[in-house]
C-alpha cells in the first residue's frame, strides 16, 4: 500500500490520474498536540483552505463542536484518530482509499460506522488489509488473493465467496490458538510482598481531564492490582480507557487523586500505537533491532523518547544562570547521562571551564 501511494509500483496509474490516498490506522505521535482543524489543513494534498468547509466535515464524521475546536489529536482515541483520517482522505478528493487495518482499535459500534461509510463511497474505490474477517465479509465485492506462485489473482465476491472458490482460504476466518499462542512469564518476586494478593498498584479519587478540554476522561477512579490480577478494560472508544493505563503508568499524571506503585515494581507497557518507530528498523532483523535497542543494558527507545519530551526543557535550562560556588556559570552542554531508578542524573559543563569542573 505504502508503495502504491509513492508511486512506486510499475504499471499503477500516477495520482495526476488517479488519487490514491493512504489511510494509516493511527496518526503519527508527533501530532499529538496538533488541533484537529490546524493537522487538516497543514496535511499535504489537501485540497480546501477553508477552516469552516474542514469543521462542516468533521462535525459530519461525527465529531461534537467541542472536539473540533478545543481538542487535539492526542486526547483522541484510536476510533476518533481513524474518522479524522477518513475526513481528511475525503478533502483530498481520493479516487481510492488505501485502508491499511481500519478496525484497528474501534469498538463494535464503530465498525459498523465505517462498514455503513464504505458501503455509502458510490463514487470511490478501497482497497482494505485487514484481519477482520466479518468486516471483510460486509464491505469487500471482491478479494485479491496471493497465490503460491507469488501472483496477485483477483476473486469476485466477499470472503464467504472466496472461501467457497479457494476451501485451502477457510483459515483466514480464525486464527488458530497454535498460530497465536505466548506465554507470559510469571510475575517475579517483589520485596515485601508475601501473598499473590497483596496490592502492588493503587489509583485512589482520581479524576483526569486534558488540557483544553471541555470534560472530565475519568472521574472518581479508584482501583488496585495484585501480582494475582488479570485485568480487561472495555468500554467505547473514547471512554478513556486508554487514559487510565496511561495514569497507572506514570506516562501522565493527574492533579486529582493519587497512584501509588509498589517502589520496585516494573510495568511493561505496549501502547495501542507501540510500533510506530519500528518503522525506521524495516531493513533490520528482529534479532539486529533487539541488539541496537538494548545493547547498552538501557531501552535506546526510551532515552530516544526522554530526549525528544526533554529538548524544549534543556533548551531552558541551557539558558538560565546557576550560582557555583558563588560564581555564575551558564550551561555549555549535556555530556553525559545514567538512568537511576525512577530519574536520570545528567553531568553538564560550564561555559569557560575544563571538564575537571563538569558537575
Amino acid at each position: 500500500m505504502r508503495a502504491i501511494a509513492n508511486e512506486q509500483v510499475e504499471g499503477f496509474p500516477p495520482r495526476s490520474e488517479l488519487k490514491t490516498v493512504y489511510v494509516e490506522h493511527d496518526i503519527d505521535g508527533s501530532e499529538a498536540d496538533t488541533p484537529l482543524v490546524d493537522f487538516i489543513l497543514a496535511s499535504d494534498g489537501v485540497e480546501t483552505k477553508d477552516p469552516e468547509q474542514v469543521r462542516k466535515i468533521l462535525l459530519e464524521y461525527g465529531f461534537s463542536e467541542a472536539m473540533v475546536t478545543k481538542m487535539a489529536i492526542g486526547e483522541l482515541s484510536g476510533g476518533w484518530k481513524m474518522k479524522l483520517a477518513l475526513a481528511r482522505a475525503m478533502l483530498m478528493n481520493a479516487d481510492i482509499l488505501l485502508l491499511d487495518e481500519p478496525t484497528n482499535h474501534l469498538d463494535v459500534v464503530n465498525v459498523a460506522w465505517l462498514e455503513n461509510y464504505l458501503l455509502g463511497l458510490k463514487t470511490v474505490t478501497s482497497i482494505i488489509v485487514s484481519h477482520d474477517s466479518g468486516f471483510l465479509d460486509h464491505v469487500c465485492s471482491d478479494i485479491i488473493h496471493y497465490e503460491p506462485n507469488y501472483k496477485l489473482k483477483r476473486y469476485g465476491g466477499n470472503l464467504s465467496e472466496f472461501v467457497k472458490k479457494v476451501p485451502r482460504a477457510a483459515s483466514y476466518y480464525s486464527l488458530e490458538v497454535s498460530q497465536i499462542s505466548f506465554t507470559f512469564p510469571e510475575p517475579g518476586f517483589l520485596e515485601g510482598i508475601k501473598t499473590k494478593e497483596r496490592a502492588i498498584l493503587k489509583m485512589k479519587n482520581v479524576d483526569f481531564q486534558y488540557p483544553g478540554s471541555d470534560r472530565k476522561q475519568l472521574m472518581d477512579i479508584s482501583m488496585q492490582c495484585s501480582l494475582a490480577s488479570r485485568v480487561a478494560v472495555i468500554g467505547p472508544n473514547g471512554a478513556g480507557k486508554s487514559t487510565l493505563i496511561k495514569l497507572l503508568t506514570g506516562e501522565i499524571e493527574s492533579e486529582v487523586g493519587s497512584v501509588w506503585k509498589h517502589p520496585n515494581l516494573r510495568i511493561a507497557y505496549v501502547a495501542q500505537h507501540a510500533f510506530h518507530h519500528i518503522e525506521k528498523h524495516l531493513d533490520s532483523t528482529p534479532n539486529e533491532y533487539i541488539q541496537w535497542r538494548y545493547a547498552t543494558g538501557e531501552d535506546r527507545e526510551e532515552l530516544d523518547k526522554n530526549d525528544r519530551m526533554n529538548g524544549e526543557a534543556n533548551k531552558k535550562v541551557m539558558e538560565q544562570v546557576f550560582i557555583i560556588d558563588g560564581e555564575k556559570r551558564v550551561v555549555e552542554e549535556l555530556v553525559g547521562r545514567r538512568k537511576l531508578k525512577q530519574s536520570y542524573e545528567y553531568e553538564i559543563s560550564w561555559v569557560g571551564r575544563s571538564s575537571v569542573d563538569n558537575t
